[in-house]
């Protein structure tokens, strides 16, 4: 024979929910659900920032950006956890997603193998506030070193596109503001054509511009180096462009 109900549980009964009032319902709980994920989301900024900022200065590609920037980094960063012998980042690798690191806790060392002797070097090796992989998204190259965790900790990790948008945005905007034609801008519109540049990459001996043709873009140098040639001088270089110099301006103002 079943044990009798508790004096609480006697008088329970099943409740229905009406058609009319389940939509109210569900977003009452898509609301509650948004809620947490707001106060999650912010907390884990929260965290990516101090990281950021307690380290800004000992990080030469993020010393110089503005508290907005690294704002914005923050929001884009994400915490990664290691065991001890995990590999990070490998040598040689180019494969997408790539990250830029910075390290919570634990330890990591980097390490390289020279192709002639096959023998392991180490490089460096971080502990707290360390980073590394920041060269290889800033020149768009292979993972120069491998890096393992040597002692279980956790990293955080920015993506190729937010660190680029974020340090080199600040090198385009530098570049932007030298540029005649745009030094009268507010800062607000010379962000927005600051956001809307992107990469083009460029190998030796590639035309970039054809003389002639319509003009359509303005070109800012991040690397690399440039020559104007002009047809009736006999494609003599008339103009040499490097690093911040910009090209192409003059068909699109006179369209």
């Amino acid at each position: 024979e079943p044990p009798p109900l508790s004096p609480g549980r006697q008088s329970a009964r099943r409740t229905r929910v009406s058609p009319r009032r389940l939509p109210a319902m569900l977003t009452a709980v898509r609301r509650a659900h948004e809620n947490v994920s707001f106060w999650e989301r912010h907390a884990r900024e929260s965290v990516a920032l101090t990281c950021l900022l307690d380290n800004q200065d000992g990080i030469p590609a993020l010393a110089p950006l503005r508290p907005a920037i690294m704002h914005e980094l923050a929001s884009c960063m994400s915490r990664q956890s290691c065991a001890e012998g995990e590999v990070v980042v490998s040598q040689g690798d180019r494969a997408e997603p790539q990250y830029f690191y910075i390290v919570q806790s634990g330890a990591f060392q980097a390490s390289s193998v020279d192709g002639a002797s096959a023998e392991r070097k180490v490089l460096a090796t971080y502990g707290a506030g360390g980073y590394f992989g920041e060269l290889a998204l800033l020149r768009n190259t292979p993972r120069a070193a491998t890096v393992a965790c040597t002692a279980a900790g956790e990293v955080w990790r920015l993506g190729r596109a937010a660190f680029r948008r974020g340090v080199i945005g600040r090198s385009l905007r530098e570049a932007a503001e030298k540029i005649a034609f745009l030094r009268p801008l507010a800062p607000e519109v010379l962000d927005q054509i600051v956001d809307a540049m992107f990469e083009v990459p460029c190998k030796v001996g590639e035309v970039v511009i054809r003389q002639g043709d319509p003009g359509g873009n303005l070109y800012l140098v991040e690397d690399g180096a440039f020559e104007a040639s002009l047809r009736e001088l006999d494609d003599k270089v008339v103009m040499r462009y490097e690093h911040g110099a910009c090209f192409g301006e003059r068909a699109l103002l006179q369209n």
